[in-house]
């Protein structure tokens, strides 16, 4: 598996698959001196399923029309929606869990409907409920949190303690009631209001066009 893997990737990472393609084959008589010297591998044509790659085609095709709606309508991928339907009753993607699935995450909506009676291929319901704006908000403070992460250049292992601050009562709202929720998805061992310097990091950013202050120290 791993020699096949170094001879696919030779052309796109050459040292790391040298690399591996050495400590693959170590003194095989029968390996060349490079990987850069071996035949790509061949496509084992009974590994190919074509009504999976048709399935998986037009489960792609539902996506960017999808995702071209989210953006006629100026609705961020990270504010969830209620509903796609969409027109073909006949996609066999119909019945398939899966695929179904793999629409719902890639466009964020909770719920895939097959309806006839609609005018074009797919249609979202833009209707943002109260739930689902909430819903929407807390993922952009967890994308600010991650981005923020990244930033500071913690590893995944790093615990951090959060202190926030916001002049929005619906901003600090959100926080507190998600207060254990984020903690987890975020690796906080502790979030607080209480501001004791120095910071690891800060950063003040935008929620639902609401300002939010956030620290992190170790």
């Amino acid at each position: 598996m791993l020699f096949n893997l170094s001879l696919i990737l030779a052309p796109f990472t050459p040292f790391l698959s040298e690399e591996v393609y050495q400590k693959v084959t170590g003194s095989n008589f029968k390996s060349k001196k490079s990987v850069h010297l071996e035949k790509f591998p061949e496509v084992r044509k009974d590994f190919i399923n074509k009504e999976l790659e048709e399935k998986m085609g037009k489960t792609r095709e539902i996506i960017t029309l999808g995702l071209s709606e989210r953006k006629k309508a100026g609705i961020k991928v990270r504010q969830p929606i209620a509903s796609l339907k969409i027109k073909n009753q006949k996609l066999k993607i119909k019945n398939n869990e899966g695929l179904l699935n793999l629409i719902k995450d890639e466009l964020n909506v909770k719920e895939v409907i097959f309806d006839s009676k609609i005018n074009g291929k797919v249609e979202l319901d833009t209707k943002i409920t109260p739930e689902l704006k909430k819903e929407g908000m807390l993922r952009e403070v967890l994308h600010q949190i991650q981005a923020m992460r990244r930033e500071a250049k913690l590893k995944p292992k790093d615990k951090i303690k959060i202190i926030f601050d916001s002049s929005s009562e619906e901003i600090v709202n959100l926080v507190k009631e998600n207060k254990e929720f984020i903690q987890k998805a975020t690796l906080a061992r502790e979030i607080s209001q209480i501001k004791k310097p120095p910071y690891l990091t800060e950063k003040e950013v935008e929620i639902d066009e609401k300002k939010l202050w956030l620290a992190f120290k170790r």
